[in-house]
């Protein structure tokens, strides 16, 4: 969170690669304020806002959810437009017999919105679906 030096020395078209905010303290902690305050320190680096992150999309997080509330909007990269293609053809004509299985979910509202479906994750201890 200390990169304003070196994004201040950036020329026009260069990028800066922050490292993984996963573990850092403000990233996903309980309290709003704090994971918005790190979310408004990382907007002052940020010139346009692309997630490309399917699998972390859903977590209300400073660099997921934050940083596009404070910069006023966001997109969706390539990896994403892709999820949601496969998805929505899946759930509009499904192979039968169609089984769908998401995992690593942290309780039940975790989930993914598709029009009129939506998917449940449910965490689960180790298991094999053939």
């Amino acid at each position: 969170l200390t990169a304003g030096p070196q994004v201040a020395k950036l020329r026009n078209g260069e990028v800066l690669l922050l490292e993984n905010l996963r573990f850092h303290k403000g990233e996903d902690s309980k309290d709003v304020g704090a994971r918005m305050q790190m979310a408004s320190i990382l907007a002052q680096y940020t010139d346009l806002y692309v997630c490309d992150a399917f699998g972390t999309a859903h977590r209300d997080t400073a660099s997921m959810t934050g940083i596009p509330r404070i910069v006023g909007a966001g997109i969706a990269g390539y990896l994403i437009e892709r999820e949601v293609t496969f998805l929505s053809k899946l759930m509009k004509a499904p192979h039968q017999p169609c089984l769908l299985y998401t995992s690593d979910a942290a309780d039940e509202e975790d989930s993914v919105d598709l029009g009129d479906s939506r998917i449940i994750k449910k965490k689960r201890k180790k298991e094999n679906i053939i």
